[in-house]
């Protein structure tokens, strides 16, 4: 499904737009959508990793960062994450192969992975569900629904 913000989330994740209305996950307190969830955030540009990583705490997550998809890699070895949030567009190796690795590891192909891109098109949608990617959001991302979205899709996938 697409949302207005183009983002391909889970049915009821986002629906509706940005900012409007609340999400339709139901959950005790908004500010723990994510609490104790294991994810990994793999994003090059220190300010978009220091957002996505403040927001994912104030959801309760537990989260680990890395700036490329080399040392995703190496954490993946040692951390299991329940969702990554993954740039596509990374230094070296993208964030496309590096989902496509991911999901062929059989240690790690059960871990939800959520793209991230400032590339936007008719057939991005089809491109990331294509790579193992269970949705994408569109950056800048909307910090308002960012968390719900999120954990739409985890719950969509228990």
């Amino acid at each position: 499904m697409r949302t207005e913000n183009a983002a391909a989330a889970p049915t009821g994740a986002n629906g509706g737009g940005a900012t409007g209305g609340g999400s339709s996950v139901s959950s005790p307190s908004r500010q723990e959508l994510l609490r104790g969830v294991p994810i990994l955030v793999v994003e090059d540009d220190p300010a978009g990793a220091k957002l996505v990583t403040l927001l994912l705490k104030q959801q309760g997550a537990y989260v680990r960062m890395t700036p490329n998809a080399e040392e995703a890699l190496q954490v993946l070895a040692e951390f299991r994450p329940r969702l990554i949030v993954l740039d596509l567009v990374l230094p070296r190796m993208g964030g496309l192969l590096l989902a496509r690795q991911i999901k062929a590891d059989p240690r790690l192909s059960e871990t939800l992975i959520v793209a991230t891109t400032s590339i936007h098109g008719p057939q991005m949608e089809r491109v990331v569900r294509e790579h193992g990617c269970v949705a994408y959001l569109r950056k800048p991302i909307d910090t308002e629904t960012f968390a719900a979205t999120l954990a739409a899709c985890l719950a969509d996938k228990s």
